[in-house]
């Protein structure tokens, strides 16, 4: 479950790891060093919240840093997508394949 309190701004940053492997591995450089191949996709759902994604590989938004701008209490779901898109990569979620999909309730208060 994600908390956050109602009308304020959160500035985040996401590591991601591989917990299939033992010991788990953190794959957060992997993406930052292929980041012209990646973006993190968010998408909330019945909640009062917009996030925006404030990284770049230098044409196209990444989102391992984002910006959370909350508004009044509500509850919901947040979606975060990791999309694999080597030389498909517009700027949008579309292209690629799914290599994160997690689904998270979300709280705001």
């Amino acid at each position: 479950t994600i908390r956050l309190a109602a009308n304020s701004v959160y500035n985040a940053t996401l590591e991601v790891f591989d917990e299939s492997k033992n010991p788990v591995e953190n794959i957060t450089t992997e993406i930052v060093q292929e980041a012209d191949e990646h973006i993190f996709c968010f998408t909330p759902t019945n909640v009062n919240l917009n996030i925006i994604r404030t990284d770049s590989d230098g044409t196209y938004e990444v989102g391992l840093a984002s910006q959370w701008i909350v508004g009044n209490t509500s509850v919901g779901t947040t979606q975060v997508v990791l999309k694999h898109q080597p030389g498909v990569k517009d700027g949008t979620c579309a292209p690629g394949d799914t290599d994160v999909e997690l689904n998270f309730v979300t709280e705001i208060q």
